[in-house]
């Protein structure tokens, strides 16, 4: 079995055990990543982020699924440099890494059909 056969069969099991929110609930993922940008520190970040926006990472992901599993494995994969960067370091890499993420959450957003709000 390929590791990305392995990593998306992890992934689904991930999304069903981590689900909180709605990928169509567009506001709280993008506020939430957005506000998570904005904390003042990685662990207000990472804080934010956990809270606010990973659980709907794991419902976009799963609905990306059928429809571009390229996408899907790209905001996995950016979803888990932002929570690498928080547990290990380096802290000044949260903020890039959480940037990268909303950019792939909006284009995830926008190939499902979702708004991708601009940060508020």
């Amino acid at each position: 079995m390929s590791r990305l056969v392995r990593f998306v069969a992890a992934s689904t099991v991930l999304l069903a055990a981590c689900s909180t929110a709605t990928a169509t609930d567009d506001d709280v993922l993008v506020t939430g990543l957005c506000n998570a940008i904005a904390a003042p520190d990685p662990e207000t970040a990472g804080d934010v982020f956990a809270r606010r926006a990973h659980g709907a990472l794991h419902e976009l992901a799963d609905s990306l699924g059928d429809r571009d599993r390229d996408l899907a494995t790209d905001l996995l994969r950016a979803k888990h440099a932002v929570e690498a960067a928080m547990r290990d370091g380096p802290a000044d890499q949260v903020r890039p890494r959480l940037e990268h993420l909303l950019g792939r959450a909006r284009a995830g957003l926008e190939r499902v059909g979702q708004p991708a709000p601009a940060c508020p």
